[in-house]
């Protein structure tokens, strides 16, 4: 890159009106992506301080779309990873998620000197440390901790699981992440067995085989005519999720009627496995987009598969109502209609079919 280049870029930062600032900005993450930033101290140090420079000039939309291209990127300076990362959540985000450049303490840095929302964005991350997931628990509420526990990649310490059980007291939504997480300690799951509400055990039935039957019978208090009875009640349970499953292959039922039949009972488990079956995707994926507060990733993943407006609104209703997460304003079901299936579809190969990796904003 020419003296001439930098001179050029210099004065367009030097300048007052925050169209020239945007434009800069767009240029300078162009520069970046195709590899034109070289890894000389000085010609890096120089990059950082414009972008930093003009980071401080331009409105949060441009800080925003700049984090989505640059964010995620290793190429990306240090010094502009933790300007976007330290920046409000709707810009920290894809730094927070994705980038490579952010070490362990950088990370246990911002979850101790940031609030709720980065915390949630941050144990969202692929991988999470003990010591990391510790800091996070600690500091964190209801939504990190949902967020924890349905992290794969999340290690979780002894005294972390224990504070995660104390709030899954009252949270069947962690319980059920609790129990689905896979190599669940046996002590942990020891523990978490009896506090588990009656609707998160029936609809674990068919995938947590080895509770033993008598933890189940003694966390109910129940006596053999009311095991007997639960034993059935989660066979017809089984037996109807079939059965609608098997409406839609018939042709006798539509994706968009059963979404809609499986929101009216609060079955999120149902819509899970409705929408994973259709865009075959992973079931840990769907779940962690219906649990995410922004609703840009489910709304592309549903918009992908043709779900209808009315479809929309059921989940919306249901996220808000039985989940506690989202928000069931009717604009968004305007917005979710503008968009084209067509469009979504395109946005989800784009991000290689993973809703999770849909940014948060348009």
């Amino acid at each position: 890159m020419t003296q001439a280049l930098w001179r050029n870029l210099e004065d367009l930062a030097r300048r007052n009106s925050s169209g020239d600032r945007a434009a800069l900005l767009h240029r300078l993450a162009d520069l970046l992506m195709r590899g034109n930033i070289s890894r000389d101290a000085m010609i890096v140090d120089l990059f950082e301080d414009i972008v930093c420079r003009v980071l401080d000039q331009v409105s949060p939309k441009e800080k925003i779309e700049f984090a989505e291209r640059v964010g995620p990127e290793a190429l990306t300076p240090r010094r502009v990873v933790m300007e976007l990362a330290n920046d409000i959540v709707s810009v920290a985000e894809p730094v927070l998620r994705y980038s490579p450049n952010l070490s362990e303490k950088d990370l246990i840095d911002i979850a101790e000197n940031t609030g709720p929302a980065h915390l949630e964005v941050i144990a969202r991350r692929i991988f999470l440390s003990r010591d990391l997931t510790d800091i996070l628990v600690a500091r964190g509420q209801m939504m990190v901790h949902r967020a924890i526990a349905a992290n794969d990649g999340a290690q979780i310490s002894d005294g972390a699981f224990h504070v995660l059980l104390d709030g899954a007291q009252g949270d069947t939504v962690l319980q059920e992440l609790m129990a689905l997480r896979p190599n669940l300690p046996q002590a942990v799951r020891d523990r978490l067995v009896p506090i588990l509400a009656q609707e998160v055990r029936r609809r674990l039935s068919s995938r947590w085989s080895s509770i033993p039957a008598a933890k189940i019978s003694n966390a109910l208090d129940a006596e053999v005519e009311q095991l007997i009875e639960r034993v059935e009640a989660i066979s017809d349970d089984h037996a109807a999720f079939v059965n609608l499953q098997a409406g839609i292959e018939d042709g006798v039922l539509t994706l968009d009627e059963a979404i809609r039949q499986a929101c009216r009972l609060n079955r999120h488990d149902w819509l899970i496995d409705l929408v994973a079956a259709a865009g075959s995707s992973e079931r840990s994926s769907v779940l962690t987009v219906l649990l995410m507060r922004e609703n840009r990733p489910l709304t592309v993943m549903l918009r992908a598969l043709g779900i209808s407006g009315d479809s929309f609104r059921a989940v919306l209703d249901m996220r808000a109502r039985h989940l506690r997460v989202g928000s069931n304003d009717p604009r968004l079901v305007v917005e979710y209609e503008a968009l084209d299936p067509s469009a979504a579809a395109a946005i989800l190969r784009k991000h290689h079919g993973n809703p999770m990796l849909v940014p948060t904003r348009a």
